[in-house]
């Protein structure tokens, strides 16, 4: 085989390939914009999930903190505190 027709051959197959890539290109380009959209979203969703995480958590650590400093539970508070006079007492139903 001479050179000549190598060359011819393979210029076919780059040609070839750059026109299956032109009649793909109008697939192509909204499946990559659709991937780059799913990217971000899935970038706000882990962002939201994190700030929920952490104020679950500062939230958690206040009431923690108010139940160890002696104060009665959310509970307690809005039912009121039936007992006499002991604030600790626990109520039987």
């Amino acid at each position: 085989m001479e050179q000549a027709t190598t060359v011819s051959y393979a210029f076919g197959y780059v040609a070839a390939m750059i026109g299956a890539l032109l009649i793909l290109l109008p697939v192509l380009i909204p499946v990559l914009l659709l991937l780059l959209v799913a990217g971000v979203v899935q970038l706000l969703v882990l962002g939201i999930r994190a700030l929920g995480v952490a104020v679950y958590r500062y939230t958690a650590g206040l009431i923690r903190g108010l139940l160890a400093n002696g104060q009665r539970s959310p509970t307690e508070r809005i039912e009121g505190d039936h007992s006499s006079g002991n604030r600790h007492a626990k109520r039987i139903l």
